[in-house]
């Protein structure tokens, strides 16, 4: 999942996250991200606010 927007997070908009689980109003469960060319780890479960498709 590309992040378009991020509020009190980790993540900048751009990232790249490897994504376990997800569901609006849930917990978004991932532990892995893409930034710069570098993956990293990422061991937060934040809240999902939206999500939008694009095709």
């Amino acid at each position: 999942m590309k992040v378009s927007k991020a509020i009190n997070s980790s993540l900048l908009i751009g990232d790249v996250v490897f994504v376990h689980h997800l569901k609006v109003g849930e917990k978004l469960i991932a532990d892995k991200v893409y930034r710069n060319g570098l993956i990293g780890n990422y061991k937060k479960n934040g809240e999902l606010s939206s999500v939008e498709v694009n095709p």
